[in-house]
């Protein structure tokens, strides 16, 4: 712990308390004096912490203290010691209407050596080969969002609404039509939606009615149970 002393008589040379730029939860021990001779807290003082730091700006921080005691304590904070060098610092007493500032003392900050300085080209290594790692060791199926179960050569991943999750399925949709059939004969375009999703495949139609056909409807959209209209004349 940090103790300085302080009196509520101005000095020519102020007190100095010593602490790490960041530091965030160190305790600081003021003892208190009155022209030398030891000052008692008495009830109803509330003292706070006043500090200028080196960048102009204005930090505070109330103190603990206990009646009877000639000692109070602070607690910095982050934003308290993110300036290096010297900060200066007084305590003010406040009971009732009536206010007494202490000497005004310094907060001297020792500069973190990693503070706006760049990683070197080996740590920026070892961070890339840790990312790679991670990666490396990603699976799809650790997403949230995505459910595989039992997959299988050729299946694609297809948005699944009712689970909210992209499932694994056989391929199609509105990609594009299948392969076109390699061998002679009369299809039709057959279109079963799987998982909300339209898959097609080619069906050859019974040989009684490859005559007279007058014409094939151009699909524009996928269709459920879709047809070919049949001319018999």
């Amino acid at each position: 712990m940090e103790q300085i002393r302080l009196d509520l008589v101005p000095k020519f040379v102020p007190s100095v308390c010593h602490v790490s730029q960041y530091d965030d939860g160190r305790v600081v021990r003021c003892y208190l004096s009155d022209d030398g001779a030891d000052y008692f807290i008495v009830s109803g003082d509330e003292i706070t912490l006043y500090v200028r730091k080196g960048d102009g700006h204005f930090v505070t921080a109330e103190c603990s203290c206990t009646v009877g005691n000639n000692y109070v304590d602070f607690v910095t904070t982050e934003q308290m010691t993110a300036v290096s060098g010297d900060n200066e610092a007084e305590l003010k007493i406040v009971n009732g209407d009536k206010t007494i500032g202490t000497a005004n003392f310094i907060i001297n900050v020792e500069k973190d050596p990693t503070d706006g300085s760049e990683a070197s080209a080996s740590e920026i290594a070892n961070l890339q080969a840790m990312v790679e790692e991670a990666l490396d060791d990603t699976n799809i199926n650790d997403l949230g969002d995505v459910n595989i179960t039992s997959p299988s050569d050729g299946e694609v991943l297809k948005y699944d609404e009712e689970s909210g999750k992209w499932i694994n399925g056989e391929g199609g949709g509105s990609g594009g039509l299948p392969a076109l059939p390699t061998t002679a004969g009369l299809y039709c375009l057959k279109v079963d939606i799987v998982n909300g999703a339209p898959v097609y495949s080619w069906v050859i139609m019974d040989p009684i009615y490859t005559r007279n056909i007058s014409f094939i409807e151009t699909i524009n959209e996928p269709l459920v149970n879709y047809t070919i209209e049949i001319d018999e004349d």
